[in-house]
C-alpha cells in the first residue's frame, strides 16, 4: 500500500529470462490498479576469459493465481566469456514434471552495439494429461548507444515461442484461478513479444523516452499493443516531466483499454528564500488523467535534512472521481545502524498508520556492529579510537569503538572506503584517510585505517638557540601505539606530530655523525589548544 504520488521500485532482482512486469498498486482508500510494464536484460556479455555461475534451490511462488503448485526447482546458470568478443552462455530449470534448459551466445559488434540469441526448450506434463508437451522458445536482443547523438536503444528484444512450449510460472499456474487485482491477460501463454526502448538526451533540454511493445498469445486472436512516451526537463532548479501510456488490445472487448496522461514538477523553495534549509525543501504537484476521465492531483513539501539522512513530506490529493480526498505525512531516516520509517494517512473513510525499520547486524573479529541493510558484498570499517568519524560512502559514522560498516560495494571492482578529516576527534589523527578494496560477491572485507590518538602539536626544535636543519627525521621514543612515529622537520625548525603523550622524548636525526642528532624533551600539560575547532598545540623544544 503506498499514499498517492511518485514512487520508485528499487528492490527488484536481476531475471534471466525478462517478461513483462506487472505492478499492482493499492490506495490510501482500498482500490487497486494494475499496470504492465516491459521487463528484459540487456545482451549478455562477460570480459573473455571472465567465468560467472549461479546454483539457485527453491520452491515457486509467482503470486499471480490464488494458488500454484508450488514446484520445488533447482535452477543452473553459467556465462563464460570466450575470445574475440563472444561470450556463451547455458542453464538449466529441473522440478517435478518440468524441465526447461537454455543455451546462447552474445557478441560485440563493436560501433554497431551488442547483440545476444538464445533458445530454451521446456518439457513437462501437466496436470491431468499423460502426454509430454515438448516446446521451444526463440529470443533475441539488441542495444546500442550513440554518443554523438546522444541516443540510447537500451534494448530491442524479440521472442516466439511454439504452441508447445510452457515457462515455469506457466507450468505452476495452469488450472488455478487469476488473483484479484491481475491483469486479465497474466494467465495467458505467450505466443511472441516484441519490445524497443529508446532515450534520446537532449542536452540542456532535457531527455525524452519511448517505449513499445506488443504481445499475442496461444488459444486466442488477441494482440496487446503498449506504446509509452514522455519528456523530463528543468530550467533553473525548478524540474518537470510530462508522460503519456496507452494499453490497448485489438480482439473482443473483455480485455479493456487504457489510456492515461501524467504530470509533475518539483520546484525548490531556495528560488523565494535565502535559508539554508529551503536549500532542500521542495514543493510538489502531480496530475494524472485517465480515458475513464478521473482526474488524480496531488500537490505539497517535500525536504530532507541532517545531511540528507533525515527525510520528510507532507501531501494532500483530491480527485473528480469516487476516489475520496486524502491528507498524508511521511518521514523516513536513514542512519548507521539501520533505517527506520513512519507514515499517516488520513481520508473522508478510511485514517492509516505504518511504520518499520530494517537493519544488519554484522558479527567480526572486533566485536559486533549495527548497519543498513547489506549489499552483496559489504565493508568492516575498523579506526580505533575515532568514534563519530564520517565514512564517506553513504550515511554511515563509526561508532564509539571506531567501526563501522559500508553496506554496498560494487562486486569485483575498485571500491575507495574514505574517512572525512574533518570529522575526527580532537585527539586522533589518521595515517590515512583513504583504503581501496576489491571484494568478491557475497564478501565482508575489512578497511583497516591507523590512527594515532594522543596530542596533536607543532614543536620548533632548537638547538643552541638556532632551529634544527630542514629535512630531519623526527622520531618519537616509545610510541604507545606498537608503530613508528616520525615526522619531518619543515621551515624554521618546526615539525608536526600527532599521537603524543602529555610527556615524552624525541628523537633528531639529520646526518650519520653523533653532531648531527640529538634528543629532545616535551610537555604538553601546561600547554593549551588554541580553541574548539583547533587541538594543534604549538611550544618550543630544545635538542641536546
Amino acid at each position: 500500500m503506498s499514499p498517492r504520488g511518485p514512487f520508485r521500485i528499487n528492490d527488484l532482482y536481476q531475471t534471466g529470462q525478462g517478461g513483462d512486469l506487472t505492478v499492482t498498486i493499492t490506495e490510501t482508500d482500498g482500490s487497486v490498479r494494475t499496470q504492465t510494464l516491459a521487463l528484459s536484460s540487456l545482451p549478455v556479455m562477460r570480459r573473455p576469459g571472465s567465468l560467472k555461475y549461479e546454483l539457485t534451490t527453491g520452491r515457486y511462488n509467482g503470486g499471480i493465481t490464488t494458488s500454484s503448485q508450488e514446484s520445488e526447482f533447482v535452477l543452473g546458470t553459467l556465462i563464460y566469456g570466450l575470445p574475440h568478443d563472444v561470450t556463451v552462455y547455458g542453464g538449466g530449470l529441473m522440478a517435478k514434471d518440468y524441465t526447461s534448459l537454455v543455451l546462447g551466445s552474445g557478441v560485440s559488434l563493436g560501433s554497431l552495439g551488442a547483440l545476444s540469441a538464445d533458445i530454451t526448450t521446456s518439457s513437462t506434463t501437466l496436470p491431468g494429461q499423460d502426454e509430454r508437451q515438448n516446446g521451444s522458445s526463440y529470443r533475441i536482443r539488441y542495444a546500442k548507444s550513440l554518443l554523438e547523438t546522444g541516443t540510447s536503444i537500451d534494448l530491442a528484444a524479440y521472442r516466439y515461442s511454439t504452441r508447445h512450449y510452457y515457462s515455469f510460472s506457466d507450468f505452476n499456474s495452469q488450472g488455478y484461478q487469476l488473483s484479484e487485482g491481475q491483469v486479465p491477460w497474466a494467465l495467458e501463454r505467450q505466443r511472441s513479444n516484441f519490445q524497443v526502448q529508446l532515450n534520446q538526451q537532449l542536452g540542456s533540454w532535457g531527455s525524452s523516452y519511448l517505449s513499445l511493445q506488443r504481445n499475442d498469445f496461444w488459444g486466442n486472436d488477441k494482440v496487446m499493443n503498449t506504446v509509452s512516451a514522455g519528456y523530463n526537463g528543468s530550467y533553473r532548479g525548478v524540474s518537470y516531466g510530462v508522460a503519456y501510456s496507452v494499453n490497448r488490445v485489438k480482439g473482443d472487448d473483455d480485455w479493456p483499454e487504457d489510456r492515461q496522461l501524467s504530470l509533475n514538477m518539483q520546484v525548490p523553495l531556495n528560488l523565494f528564500s535565502p535559508s539554508p534549509s529551503a536549500r532542500r525543501t521542495y514543493a510538489r504537484y502531480q496530475m494524472t488523467h485517465n480515458n475513464q476521465g478521473q482526474v488524480q492531483q496531488q500537490a505539497g513539501i517535500s525536504g530532507s535534512a541532517l545531511d540528507d539522512r533525515l527525510s520528510y513530506s507532507a501531501m494532500q490529493g483530491w480527485s473528480n472521481g469516487h476516489t475520496d480526498s486524502s491528507s498524508t505525512l511521511n518521514g523516513s531516516y536513514q542512519g548507521s545502524k539501520g533505517a527506520a520509517n513512519m507514515g499517516y494517512s488520513y481520508g473522508s473513510q478510511s485514517r492509516s498508520f505504518n511504520m518499520g525499520g530494517n537493519g544488519a547486524v554484522v558479527v567480526h573479529p572486533g566485536g559486533v556492529t549495527l548497519s543498513q541493510m547489506l549489499g552483496s558484498s559489504a565493508a568492516i570499517v575498523s579506526a580505533p579510537g575515532a568514534g563519530g568519524v564520517r565514512v564517506m560512502n553513504g550515511y554511515v559514522h563509526t561508532d564509539s569503538r571506531g567501526y563501522a560498516v559500508v553496506p554496498y560495494l560494487s562486486n569485483y571492482q575498485n571500491n575507495s572506503i574514505n574517512l572525512d578529516p574533518t570529522t575526527l576527534p580532537d585527539d586522533v589523527d589518521l595515517t590515512q584517510s583513504s583504503l581501496n578494496v576489491y571484494p568478491t560477491k557475497g564478501a565482508v572485507v575489512m578497511a583497516t585505517f591507523s590512527t594515532r590518538v594522543g596530542y596533536q602539536a607543532l614543536i620548533t626544535l632548537e638547538q643552541h638557540n638556532k632551529p634544527l636543519p630542514f629535512g630531519a627525521l623526527v622520531t618519537v621514543e616509545n610510541a604507545g601505539d606498537g608503530d613508528t612515529n616520525t615526522g619531518i622537520v619543515g621551515d624554521k625548525g618546526q615539525v608536526y606530530l600527532s599521537g603524543l603523550a602529555e610527556k615524552g622524548a624525541l628523537k633528531v636525526k639529520w646526518g650519520s655523525s653523533a653532531e648531527q642528532q640529538c634528543r629532545a624533551t616535551f610537555n604538553l600539560s601546561q600547554t593549551e589548544a588554541p580553541s574548539t575547532h583547533n587541538p594543534i598545540r604549538t611550544l618550543t623544544a630544545r635538542c641536546e
